[in-house]
């Protein structure tokens, strides 16, 4: 009868742990600090909001956001945003930019020498993965625009160039922001 007794209670306290673990990684957070959710990959979230929701996968810790894991799952599995994930993104890409601004004479966040290299050199595809878009004088529209190119603009070319220069220089970008 004890046994009976003690793997009852074991089962009792197993049940309200794994309940309690289930409430805790499903249920909406506040963002991190600054309204930014955790491990927020802001390549990820503008390939998302142009229409690649399979990245929403990897782009940030979902049941770190107001929303929870259970919206953002949603919205992967029907494979296209609904208005307020699209507002929802684009206000934690606004939070991202307020705390990461990269000033217009430094190397970008996340600078890839060798990718920068091997877009001067024709693939232009590669810009996606070189660095952060967002805080580059340029801004993201232009990177866009320069990833769907058949050659690389001149003015491109001369920016990528003068970040190389820098980097061979020995000058170093700021470093992905740990969210």
């Amino acid at each position: 009868m004890t046994r009976r007794i003690a793997a009852f209670f074991s089962m009792l306290v197993l049940a309200v742990f794994v309940t309690a673990c289930a409430t805790v990684a499903t249920s909406p957070k506040a963002p991190a600090a600054g309204g930014v959710p955790e491990n927020f990959l802001a390549n990820d979230v503008r390939q998302v909001l142009d229409g690649h929701v399979d990245e929403l996968i990897g782009a940030f810790v979902w049941g770190s956001t107001p929303q929870g894991q259970a919206f953002w799952g949603e919205q992967h599995s029907n494979r296209r945003l609904s208005p307020e994930g699209r507002q929802a993104l684009l206000g934690f890409l606004a939070a991202y930019n307020e705390r990461v601004q990269t000033p217009s004479g430094s190397l970008p966040e996340g600078f890839d020498v060798e990718a920068a290299r091997a877009i001067v050199g024709g693939d232009t595809h590669l810009v996606r993965d070189a660095f952060v878009w967002e805080h580059t004088p340029q801004g993201p529209d232009y990177w866009v625009q320069i990833q769907d190119a058949p050659a690389l603009p001149e003015d491109a070319a001369e920016a990528l160039r003068g970040w190389i220069s820098r980097f061979e220089a020995g000058e170093r970008g700021p470093p992905l922001p740990n969210f």
